[in-house]
């Protein structure tokens, strides 16, 4: 596997350190269509993990590899094709 991506929250070094986990969580202004959610897997390449059940339509993804999480949020919200797109973190302890 690739090295984890690991940040620090603040940049002091002793703040919290946050890895990306190679996901991206997805939030759609409706639900999706069957064309958007094409789409997300043949142009962003991103595979469906689960639907988060939150009440909302938000939905887990995960991207081809942990890099490209941050980039594929970014770019999905810059689309306006979602609501709110962004990486999944974790705590590195």
């Amino acid at each position: 596997g690739s090295s984890p991506l690991v940040f620090r929250e603040t940049s002091a070094l002793s703040g919290p350190k946050l890895r990306l986990t190679g996901r991206v969580i997805v939030r759609f202004h409706s639900q999706p269509s069957a064309e958007l959610q094409a789409r997300l897997i043949s142009y962003y390449g991103l595979r469906f993990e689960r639907d988060m059940g939150l009440g909302a339509v938000i939905w887990l993804y995960s991207a081809p590899n942990v890099a490209d999480s941050l980039m594929l949020a970014n770019r999905l919200v810059e689309s306006g094709e979602v609501a709110a797109a962004f990486p999944d973190w974790e705590d590195v302890r």
